[in-house]
C-alpha cells in the first residue's frame, strides 16, 4: 500500500475511539477523531477523508438517532463522501434505512482483526 489513507471517526465514546485508533495505528492511514457532530463538520469542511467512521447512538437529548440524522445530513453536504457506520446497538431496521448512504454496517465488539482488514478493504479497493 503506497497511499497514505485519511479517516475521520465520529463517536462520543473516547475507549472506542482509542481502541480504533490502535488498531490501525501501524498502517498507512491519517485517523483523526471527534466526539461532536458540530467538529466533524469543521473537520469535513477542511478537507474530505477517504472514510468516515460514524457512530449511530451518539449523545443527544433531543433526537434518538443522531447518527442517522448525522449521516443524512453530510450525504446532502457531500454525497459522494463513503461513510462507516460502526454502532453498539445493531438495528436492522436502521441499517436498511441507512443503505444508500453508507458502504458499511459493523456492530461494535467486533473482532480486531476482522475490522481492521475490513477497513483496509473498503479503503484499498473504493468499495
Amino acid at each position: 500500500m503506497n497511499k497514505k489513507y485519511n479517516i475521520l471517526h465520529l463517536d462520543d465514546n473516547p475507549v472506542f475511539i482509542n481502541i480504533t485508533r490502535v488498531l490501525i495505528e501501524n498502517v498507512n492511514i491519517n485517523y483523526e477523531y471527534a466526539y461532536y457532530a458540530d467538529d466533524t463538520y469543521n473537520a469535513l469542511e477542511k478537507k474530505l477523508p477517504d472514510l468516515l467512521i460514524v457512530d449511530l447512538m451518539l449523545e443527544n437529548d433531543y433526537d434518538p438517532t443522531p447518527g442517522m440524522n448525522f449521516i443524512k445530513k453530510i450525504n446532502n453536504i457531500y454525497p459522494k463522501l463513503r461513510i462507516m457506520v460502526v454502532t453498539g446497538n445493531p438495528d436492522e431496521t436502521l441499517e436498511n434505512k441507512l443503505k444508500k448512504y453508507i458502504i458499511a454496517y459493523e456492530q461494535k465488539g467486533f473482532d480486531p482483526p476482522v475490522f481492521k482488514d475490513k477497513v483496509m478493504n473498503l479503503l484499498e479497493n473504493n468499495v
